[in-house]
């Protein structure tokens, strides 16, 4: 990615994980902004935003004809390069922002009327095996005096969870709590996780 230049670039799509279909820029001026903000970030990020941290979805970028790479996997060349669009670039959120298509690319607080966080014990099959709405599993909830939920329509609030919240299990890694974003007819659009090292502040506070 950092020695592709703007002008072998045929299009950058963007596919957030919860997003329908993906933002796709085709415009050569674009391309050239959104492509360098690739570039200082991944020139920016470390250990932790380049391949640990939690990630909005992936980045395509499709070659012009002519300008194939050599595949890592093989002789065969390629005219694509994937990347993970980790919650660690900022540069490209930025952008995205800036051009007024950061929600075309990924859920933002705006398409969130409010969240339900709860504490959360267990691992991949309870978080997964059971209903994945908090609607679904409020009589249970409701049963046991020791389940207390944070619930916030803040944008701020919600936004700030949105860029560190979980859409995967991790191995090896500790989700103390379930997280669900909702639209204003009380559907739940995703339900996620914090990390142990990712749990916002204000959740902490709540929870102390």
């Amino acid at each position: 990615v950092l020695s592709t230049p703007a002008e072998a670039v045929q299009r950058v799509s963007i596919q957030g994980y919860h997003q329908d279909s993906p933002l796709t820029i085709l415009e050569p001026d674009k391309i050239a902004g959104i492509l360098e903000a690739i570039k200082e970030d991944i020139r920016d990020g470390d250990l932790e935003s380049l391949y640990r941290q939690e990630t909005w979805g992936g980045i395509t970028i499709l070659l012009e004809e002519g300008a194939e790479i050599q595949s890592p996997y093989g002789p065969e060349l390629e005219n694509e390069l994937h990347i993970s669009w980790s919650k660690g670039f900022d540069q490209v959120d930025q952008w995205l922002e800036d051009e007024g298509l950061q929600s075309e690319a990924r859920i933002t607080a705006e398409q969130v009327a409010y969240m339900v966080v709860e504490p959360f014990e267990g691992d991949y099959q309870d978080f997964y095996g059971t209903p994945g709405n908090f609607e679904e599993q409020e009589t249970d909830s409701n049963s046991d005096p020791e389940i207390v939920r944070y619930e916030t329509e803040n944008p701020e609030e919600i936004e700030a969870a949105l860029r560190v919240s979980d859409s995967h299990w991790r191995s090896g890694a500790t989700h103390s709590y379930k997280v669900g974003f909702y639209d204003e007819g009380d559907n739940q659009i995703i339900l996620e996780s914090f990390r142990e090292d990712q749990v916002p502040e204000f959740v902490q506070d709540f929870y102390r």
